[in-house]
C-alpha cells in the first residue's frame, strides 16, 4: 500500500513538473492571475520538482522508521 501511494505521488510530480513546464497551465494562470513570464514557469516546475524529490526522502525515512519500529517492538 505504501509504495503504490510512493509510485502515485512521484507520478504526480513528475506530471505537475512537466504540465509547468510546458507552460500547459499558463492561460489558466493567467485568467485568474497577473500573466506570468516564462522564467517563474521554470522556477516552479524546478522548485515543485525538487520539493517531490525531498518529499520522497522524508516518506522513505517515515516508513524506514515504522518498520524499524516494528522490527524492534516485535513479540519474541
Amino acid at each position: 500500500m505504501y509504495s503504490i501511494l510512493f509510485v502515485l505521488k512521484f507520478i504526480v510530480g513528475a506530471f505537475a513538473s512537466y504540465w509547468a513546464i510546458t507552460g500547459l497551465c499558463q492561460p489558466l494562470l493567467n485568467k485568474y492571475f497577473r500573466p506570468i513570464s516564462s522564467p517563474e514557469l521554470y522556477l516552479g516546475a524546478g522548485l515543485g520538482a525538487i520539493l517531490f524529490v525531498y518529499a520522497g526522502i522524508a516518506w522513505l525515512l517515515i516508513l524506514f522508521a515504522l518498520y524499524a519500529y516494528k522490527y524492534i517492538n516485535r513479540k519474541k
